[in-house]
């Protein structure tokens, strides 16, 4: 099962331990993606939100992360523009995305801890609930209705 081979990964990194459904709610804020990114490929997220409180804020992470993994062309063309995919919570995205770092996986490199999960779980319930950011327009996550 692909999902759990990610979702077993990304426990031996120590960036999420629980299930799908809220590695969802961590990767559409961009926490647990950002740390992720920085874990793997070395490169540090400048700029993202540790506890983004809104959905413009999550967004801002999503797009930086995405822009780090573009930058250092590890990610597959297909998959550079999947920011509205990633902010909706598309499992199929999400977890193509997470193969793609998986398959780029260089751990060692990097020093510092991984963000607590504590500190995910926060971020998620504070910006990741469905309903407010699906509320939102695609193209207009950080704007208010």
């Amino acid at each position: 099962n692909r999902k759990a081979n990610v979702l077993q990964w990304l426990g031996e990194l120590r960036l999420h331990q629980g299930s799908w459904d809220e590695l969802k709610a961590a990767v559409r804020v961009g926490v647990v993606l950002c740390a992720c990114i920085t874990q793997v490929l070395g490169v540090r997220v400048v700029g993202a939100f540790d506890r983004p409180r809104t959905a413009r804020c999550a967004e801002s992470n999503v797009r930086k992360g995405l822009e780090v993994v573009k930058a250092t062309r590890k990610l597959r063309p297909s998959l550079q523009w999947t920011e509205g995919k990633l902010m909706q919570g598309d499992d199929t995205t999400i977890l193509e995305v997470l193969e793609c770092l998986r398959a780029h996986d260089i751990r060692g490199r990097v020093s510092g801890p991984a963000p607590s999960e504590a500190l995910v779980r926060e971020a998620a319930a504070t910006v990741g609930t469905p309903r407010r950011l699906r509320s939102a327009s695609p193209g207009h996550l950080g704007s208010r209705s």
